[in-house]
Formats: C-alpha cells, sequence, structure tokens
C-alpha cells in the first residue's frame, strides 16, 4: 500500500476548524454549567417569593392601620418598621405621639397622694368648706397651697400684725381728730356772730381813715 501525504491546504484548515469549535464548544458547556451553580435553587425561590408576598402583606396591614383613626396603641407597636418606607416609617411616629398625646390629656388630673403639698391643698379645702358649704365644682377656687395665699389672705396677715394694728389705731385716731375738727367748726359757724362783725369779711381800711 502506498504512504499518502496529506499535502492539502483545505484539509489542514478543516482540522483546524474543527479543533476549534470542539474547544468553543468546551467553553460554553463550562459556562452553561457556572451559569446554573449561580442560579438559585427552586427551595430559595420559594422562600424569596413567600418573603415578599409576606412582606406586602404586612404593609397592606399597616397602611390600614394607618389610615384607621380607632387604631390603637398597641397595634401601631405591632408594626414592623423595618418593612415600612420612609414616608410610612414618619406616619407611624405621627400617629404614635398623637396617641400618646390624646391619652395623657384624657387622664384626669389627681392629687398625688404622696405629696405633701397635695396633702396640704386638700386639708385646707375640707377646712374651708366646713366653714362654709360650697359645692364640689368650686374645689378649685378654694385649692390654694399654702405658698400661694390669696391677696385677701395677704391683706388680712397685714391688718393683723403689730405694724398693721398701729396703722389701724393711728388712722382711727386721724379720723376720730378730723371729726372733731369739723364738729367743733360747724359748731363756731353756728354762734350768734357780735354786731358790726362779720367773720370771714376783710375790713375796709379806707372807710376808717374816713372817719
Amino acid at each position: 500500500m502506498a504512504n499518502i501525504q496529506r499535502t492539502d491546504p483545505s484539509s489542514i484548515s478543516l482540522g483546524r476548524a474543527v479543533r476549534q469549535a470542539q474547544a468553543d464548544a468546551a467553553i460554553a458547556k463550562a459556562e452553561v454549567e457556572q451559569l446554573k451553580k449561580a442560579q438559585p435553587s427552586k427551595q430559595s425561590t420559594q422562600d424569596a417569593e413567600l418573603a415578599g408576598r409576606t412582606i406586602r402583606a404586612q404593609r397592606r396591614r399597616a397602611n390600614q392601620l394607618l389610615a384607621d383613626h380607632n387604631t390603637t396603641l398597641d397595634e401601631l407597636n405591632a408594626i414592623d418598621p423595618a418593612i415600612l418606607s420612609v414616608a410610612q416609617a414618619e406616619q407611624l411616629r405621627l400617629n404614635k405621639n398623637d396617641l400618646l398625646m390624646a391619652q395623657e390629656m384624657s387622664q384626669p388630673q389627681m392629687l398625688q397622694i404622696n405629696s405633701p403639698a397635695a396633702l396640704q391643698r386638700f386639708e385646707n379645702w375640707r377646712n374651708h368648706v366646713a366653714q362654709n358649704p360650697l359645692p364640689i365644682q368650686d374645689f378649685a377656687k378654694n385649692n390654694y397651697a399654702p405658698t400661694q395665699p390669696t391677696p385677701y389672705d395677704k391683706w388680712l396677715e397685714r391688718r393683723n400684725s403689730f405694724e398693721g394694728r398701729k396703722h389701724t389705731t393711728q388712722r382711727l385716731a386721724a379720723e376720730q381728730k378730723r371729726s372733731e375738727m369739723m364738729l367743733r367748726f360747724q359748731l363756731n359757724a353756728n354762734k350768734a356772730q357780735p354786731s358790726g362783725q362779720q367773720l370771714g369779711v376783710l375790713k375796709d381800711l379806707n372807710n376808717n381813715q374816713s372817719d
């Protein structure tokens, strides 16, 4: 058998093309395998979809609670701020503040029994009511703390002090003296005047010189 050598250039180019095609196929297969490994598993995809549906449901529920005026503070506290948008989180904060302020304003202002000042104020009111019975709604008008006396209390304290009694005595003495002077003046004015003399009339000096 004769030894035949392939010297045809076309046959050499065909072999190179086959090898190149095989190499490209191997590279493509490796890339496909890598993409398959990078893709999440079916379980991971299902878990992500479930988490997304849960978050969307929680956001819808949060929107309903934020828009409802009857929502309680406990319901607002149950909302997770992490699932909310920036605007929703701010609205949640404002709603909580409004509810806290409303609760504080609705609570009655009760006396603190453990406060000495409050007990003293209650004793003052009870003593006042015992002496001057008043309706219960007048409690605030007579509920004065010891450190906050009324203007009448201040005036009464000044009047009953030593200086106040001294001032009152001097004032009464001055009024008595003034009354006596007025009475004496009226008595003198009512007395019969001697002939030729008139009280309160200036004497005419010219007439005296002519006489």
